[in-house]
């Protein structure tokens, strides 16, 4: 398969997962709900939060492991000890800080149900068994987490959607049979919750150990010091890039309460909720194209590593701009429609944050290939804290009497800022042309884009019905997917899209032919 026909191929399986999934979360969270009661399952989030904290390190130790395992993928004898040596220290790695965390979190067990935590005296048995099951739940996850990356760094990202989907109906199925089932309600849900965690690592581990040879003939003997030193060393800037973004979340909100009080932040949550649902477009073809980046740098192919990063920065733009348009031409009306009543300055925050967001999108691609390269220290500190600062800059914009509105732009002005700034570290790190990067991408971007913006700002003029948006959608979308296919792509690109739609609408005449 070719790369982009797989990279086409990963992002859709990922966006079928991300639809399948929440319509299977909504759904099972209200059934949740009712059998529970708003009581209990008040003590399953609360409990569950304090955990899923945690659920960062996660994150950033199976990125690490993937980098490495994709750096190194290729055929060779060699290579293959070097990938069996990144999977066993990886192994190492994630069981021992899983036991290390879920010791500690054991240890504080004592303490948050000592008091801490506000849970009612007839609750607390129920809510420390969930709590158990949680850390167990983390357990499990952290051991998972090197045979997720495997499958990453093989673009095996179908089968993930597939667990992932399968994970999502078992969920729901959970939510229907606790409804029946006598006894304690809340224990017997966090008991199987750690059931589908189990479901996942054998899922994962017999399908790794079956079809990947690095994950086969593993022992002690591939434990290596550098190894692990160089996987911590990475996890631990891939861990602070994370952690300056949460602490930019939740600082800004800290921010906004002090100066305003609790009414703004809803408006605040909002906007960042209506973001995390666009950001999900994005983020799937990031998780789709970031395996090939890196196995090309890792292959010495550096012009194939920077004509794929420009292919993530385009597609990342337009697949966001796809939803994140037609949102800001018609926000007062879609909150409307969502909330009923909208808190003040919602639509102010969703509209800058949307657009500081887009500008990010616009290099997103070549923040793989400084992943790809190793080199992330100088530009994990300087763009994860220059996002952080937007805290403190708001803050101080506020506290010398600036008006929210403008001191609140400062977040999409960091935003381009970083996405500047991300531009000069690949040239520096990675050799990109800026004059390559304009007439790749910038230009390649601006028709249709401007297109899109002009056709929806003169759609807004219409009378807003939720049918009417619907059918401006379709139509406006139809247009803008006419333009980037002829503007934005090249003539590979267009040829693989064009072959992908005749290969499947022949198979469907075939299919149809055969049931006459």
């Amino acid at each position: 398969m070719k790369p982009i026909t797989r990279l086409l191929v990963n992002t859709l399986s990922q966006y079928a997962r991300t639809i399948l999934n929440v319509l299977l979360s909504l759904y099972s969270t209200r059934l949740v709900l009712e059998s529970l009661g708003s009581g209990d399952y008040g003590i399953y989030t609360l409990v569950a939060g304090v955990v899923s904290m945690l659920y960062f390190i996660t994150n950033a130790l199976s990125s690490t492991t993937q980098r490495y395992l994709s750096f190194n993928q290729n055929r060779s004898v060699k290579s293959l000890g070097i990938l069996r040596g990144y999977v066993v220290n990886s192994l190492v790695i994630h069981i021992c800080l899983g036991v290390f965390l879920s010791l500690c979190m054991i240890g504080l067990m004592f303490y948050l149900f000592d008091g801490f935590l506000n849970i009612n005296s007839n609750r607390l048995f129920a809510a420390k068994v969930v709590y158990i099951a949680m850390v167990l739940m983390l357990l499990v996850a952290l051991v998972t987490a090197p045979c997720r990356a495997v499958l990453l760094s093989h673009e095996n990202i179908v089968f993930i959607s597939i667990i992932d989907v399968l994970e999502g109906i078992l969920k729901l199925l959970i939510a229907c049979c606790i409804s029946v089932i006598s006894g304690d309600r809340l224990i017997w849900y966090g008991c199987l919750m750690v059931v589908v965690s189990f479901f996942n690592f054998f899922a994962f581990y017999f399908y790794v150990i079956h079809c990947y040879r690095e994950c086969t003939k593993l022992n002690l003997s591939y434990l290596s010091k550098s190894k692990i030193k160089e996987l911590i060393s990475f996890a631990c800037w891939t861990t602070y890039g994370t952690l300056c973004i949460f602490g930019r979340v939740q600082g800004i909100a800290m921010v906004l309460n002090k100066f305003f009080g609790t009414v703004i932040n809803a408006a605040y949550g909002i906007s960042l909720q209506i973001n995390a649902a666009l950001g999900a477009v994005s983020a799937a073809l990031l998780t789709a194209i970031k395996p090939q980046v890196i196995a090309a740098e890792g292959e010495g192919e550096r012009d194939k590593m920077l004509r794929l990063s420009e292919t993530g920065c385009k597609l990342g733009f337009l697949l966001l701009s796809v939803f994140a348009i037609p949102i800001l031409f018609n926000m007062q009306n879609l909150l409307t429609l969502w909330l009923g009543k909208v808190p003040t300055n919602t639509s102010f925050f969703c509209s800058v944050i949307i657009i500081g967001t887009l500008f990010d999108q616009a290099t997103v691609g070549y923040s793989a290939s400084i992943q790809a390269v190793g080199n992330i220290k100088n530009y994990t500190i300087v763009i994860d804290t220059l996002k952080f600062f937007t805290t403190f800059l708001i803050a101080i914009l506020l506290y010398v009497g600036v008006n929210i509105h403008w001191a609140f732009v400062s977040y999409a002005i960091i935003e381009i800022i970083g996405s500047i700034l991300c531009l000069v570290f690949c040239k520096l790190n990675v050799g990109l042309s800026f004059r390559k990067y304009i007439v790749n991408v910038v230009l390649r971007l601006i028709a249709p884009f401007s297109l899109y913006c002009i056709i929806w700002y003169l759609g807004s003029f219409v009378n807003f019905s939720l049918w009417m948006f619907i059918l401006q959608f379709i139509f406006f979308f139809s247009v803008y997917a006419c333009a980037i296919f002829f503007i934005s792509l090249r003539n590979s690109e267009r040829m693989v899209i064009s072959n992908m739609f005749f290969s499947f609408f022949y198979k469907v005449n075939i299919l149809f032919k055969n049931n006459e």
